[in-house]
């Protein structure tokens, strides 16, 4: 018996085998039906993001994040009662973990949304330097004027 097998596997070729494989899955499925890795919305497709700079989506980004900021673990519980039952008794054997680790994502969601909303408001702070030097540049123009006028005044008063 065992020799048989032996002589079965010394015969067999590996390309054959792969050839016919190839042909099952080509007459089994069209290729307009195989999903292509471009079909599927992956974790790292930020394509509808805009990398341009806008005032407006990063106030919403800030205000959404400070109102999601904590994460909530104790979302109901639905379906048959034994489903029910067994999510319940699921739920208290691995509290004591999860919980933590809730704890360990809210303080870290904490801190990011501290960190993007002080951002945000050191943005807002340098526009308003921005606008207060501009103020205080229109303010010495108009100073070298009045002086500049003054002088001319005293020039033609002393005549």
């Amino acid at each position: 018996m065992a020799e048989n097998i032996n002589e079965e596997i010394q015969q067999l070729n590996i390309e054959d085998v792969m050839k016919e494989i190839r042909n099952d899955i080509k007459d089994k499925y069209s290729d307009s039906d195989l999903t292509t890795f471009d079909d599927v919305l992956g974790d790292s497709d930020f394509s509808f993001l805009s990398y341009a700079y806008s005032d407006v989506s990063l106030q919403k980004s800030v205000e959404y994040c400070v109102s999601h900021r904590a994460v909530q673990c104790n979302y109901p519980i639905t379906g048959n009662p034994i489903a029910v039952l067994y999510k319940k008794t699921v739920r208290r054997i691995l509290a004591f973990y999860v919980n933590h680790l809730f704890g360990q994502q809210n303080d870290i969601n904490y801190h990011m949304v501290n960190s993007i909303f002080q951002l945000y408001g050191y943005k807002n702070q340098l526009n308003n330097k921005g606008d207060f030097l501009k103020r205080v540049e229109s303010l010495e123009a108009e100073n070298d004027y009045l002086k500049s006028r003054i002088t001319e005044l005293e020039a033609k008063f002393n005549k």
